[in-house]
């Protein structure tokens, strides 16, 4: 596993568990870090969930690289019944 691959699932592991290390990890990010495709969609991921902005991250979820998706199963219904109080609220 390359350090990219690494780095990508470690921030979307972090966005499960609701971790605040994931400040320290985007820090640590090189610049060629953060021009690779999936470090890019991951901290588009972590921006939209950050900002509740599950529209986004619904697309996000559909067109995750390196089976992002599948990491993402793990969180994907936590975020959904959260974009479901935020509409019924509405």
């Amino acid at each position: 596993m390359s350090i990219i691959q690494y780095t990508f699932s470690s921030i979307i592991f972090y966005l499960y568990k609701k971790n605040l290390d994931i400040n320290s990890l985007i820090a640590e990010l090189t610049d060629e870090m953060k021009k690779d495709e999936s470090i890019k969609h991951a901290l588009e991921v972590r921006s939209t969930l950050a900002t509740a902005n599950y529209h986004k991250f619904f697309k996000l979820f559909r067109k995750a690289p390196n089976m992002g998706a599948y990491l993402m199963d793990h969180f994907i219904e936590r975020e959904r019944i959260a974009a479901l109080t935020v509409l019924c609220k509405a």
